[in-house]
């Protein structure tokens, strides 16, 4: 069934008569003011039209995208909060994506050059080896899943987790 369309459009009004605490949450971290000076530096096209004719400003295309990229919310849920169509919802985020990355893409460019560099991931690994990791190609760790342990007899709090209530470790490794 065809979800409800209510909400609000977001305009400048709507995002000033949100606190910058509700308006924080709905947007990833930006206030109203941030959102709007982010569209002008941005340079986003005001009104954007999309391929099926719906029409967004800028600030509303910036808002959307943001909004969506900050929740696991589908589009229907979007739809009831912001009053546009899922379609155009999708098509406002993606085009409003894509400009960005025409735009602005080079500046999101992967750092071959610096701190990600072959020389700098090879001098990362062997440091990693010199500190007893058993591999000379781990560069890094990121945060992952835990992976539960039996309780140690000794130094329990080294790898208890009141988080998840359990005794574990998280490792995942990066490898060159």
């Amino acid at each position: 069934p065809q979800p409800e369309i209510g909400g609000h459009r977001i305009t400048e009004d709507y995002l000033e008569g949100l606190s910058e605490a509700e308006c924080v949450w709905r947007f990833s971290t930006v206030t109203a003011h941030e959102l709007s000076h982010l569209s002008n530096l941005l340079e986003l096209p005001g009104p954007l039209i999309t391929r099926s004719g719906y029409r967004a400003t800028a600030l509303e295309s910036l808002a959307l995208l943001c909004a969506w990229l900050r929740s696991p919310e589908d589009l229907w849920s979007l739809a009831t909060k912001y009053a546009q169509p899922q379609l155009a919802i999708s098509q406002i985020v993606n085009e409003t994506a894509s400009f960005i990355n025409s735009r602005w893409g080079h500046l999101l460019d992967w750092d071959h050059e610096g701190l990600l560099g072959p020389a700098n991931l090879r001098m990362y690994a062997d440091a990693l080896h010199a500190f007893s990791t058993p591999t000379h190609s781990v560069f890094g760790f990121i945060d992952c899943t835990i992976r539960q342990t039996c309780r140690p007899g000794t130094n329990q709090d080294l790898v208890y987790t009141g988080y998840k209530k359990c005794h574990g470790m998280k490792f995942q490794g990066i490898v060159v």
